[in-house]
């Protein structure tokens, strides 16, 4: 009630992030009686978030197109792991290597609400642990498992971070087999370790299917275990239609034109092409803003519109307080697409 009353003048206009306040009330509640001490972090975890989701939902909902022409909407994000937080220790000032839980509650809460609020038939997730939908951290992932199948890789609960597909239940597009049915490509040394691999289902859009494809590429280092993660995809697709999409740790230019025309597979798919200047992610040390997060599509996919939907940024902020106040969700930021289903065998709007 605490919560949502304190966030009375942003929800009275806002049924929608109303009910979610409501549901995030209720969750922490329940985790008070198992948990108190993190119930207590999670009460200002949800009051941040929540007004985050509120803010983000009434600032883009009437940016939506209004026009009834057929379309995909996808989204890919690197969400930012939790494990991988002990690189960051100097921007979260946590205690531990890794970020606070509080700190992750937080983060992956923000990324939930933003996945709801923009409701996109299909995202594409790297760095992507199975906590990320569990209501223990992240008080978005009872709406999040109720709006969308999760299909994640590698599918063991203790496995670590990988990448994961979200198809919504009520979009435009259906998966064509269930979760844990799917396929998983590389997470071996052979493709830079157990993180860097790629989630692939097979989805279908009115009498169209292709296969959706979330990966996570190791960086220019090693670019010769990327291009060989890139061949293995691409003996799984075949010459099926596709869409693929996620962390390449390449931006363009010359490294990426190489992997382009190196690899068969890439070499008969078009890159979605970003405004000029758009930046998607920061370097490891976050000194610099890159562009390493990318969508590939079939021809017979024809683009109508991309963005990135922020700048990246440290997304722990302030200077002094120990564990760092929460800022944004990732160091990078969510990429969107839209694909004209508007041909031949393309649902109807």
């Amino acid at each position: 009630n605490t919560l949502c009353i304190t966030l009375g003048p942003a929800l009275t206009t806002n049924p929608v992030m109303a009910q979610r306040c409501i549901e995030a009330g209720k969750q922490i509640a329940a985790l008070g009686r198992q948990q108190p001490l993190i119930a207590l972090g999670s009460l200002g975890v949800g009051l941040g978030a929540v007004a985050f989701g509120a803010q983000t939902y009434s600032r883009r909902s009437s940016a939506r197109p209004t026009d009834a022409r057929p379309r995909l909407t996808l989204m890919t994000w690197n969400v930012l792991a939790r494990p991988y937080t002990k690189y960051n220790r100097q921007h979260h000032r946590a205690n531990g290597k890794v970020e606070d839980p509080t700190q992750t509650m937080s983060r992956y809460t923000m990324a939930g609400e933003e996945i709801l609020n923009r409701g996109c038939d299909l995202v594409f997730l790297q760095e992507c642990e199975a906590e990320f939908v569990d209501p223990a951290w992240n008080i978005a992932a009872g709406r999040l498992r109720q709006e969308y199948h999760f299909f994640r890789c590698p599918q063991g609960l203790l496995d670590g971070p990988g990448t994961a597909l979200l198809v919504r239940r009520a979009g435009r597009a259906a998966s064509e087999v269930e979760p844990g049915r799917h396929v998983c490509v590389g997470g071996s040394a052979e493709t830079g370790g157990r993180s860097k691999c790629a989630t692939i289902v097979p989805v279908r859009a009115g009498l169209r299917s292709f296969l959706a494809v979330s990966g996570h590429f190791i960086w220019d280092g090693e670019a010769a275990k990327r291009l060989r993660h890139v061949e293995m995809i691409g003996e799984v697709v075949g010459d099926k239609s596709v869409v693929f999409a996620g962390d390449f740790n390449a931006e363009p230019g010359p490294s990426l034109e190489k992997l382009e025309q190196s690899s068969k597979f890439m070499g008969r798919l078009q890159r979605v092409v970003l405004p000029d200047n758009t930046m998607t992610g920061l370097t490891g040390d976050f000194s610099k803003q890159v562009c390493i997060d990318h969508v590939y599509t079939s021809p017979d996919l024809p683009l109508l519109r991309a963005a990135a939907l922020a700048k990246p940024a440290n997304p722990w902020g302030g200077r002094v307080t120990r564990p760092a106040k929460v800022s944004g969700a990732s160091d990078h930021v969510p990429v969107v697409v839209e694909l004209d289903m508007d041909q031949e065998g393309a649902p109807a709007p």
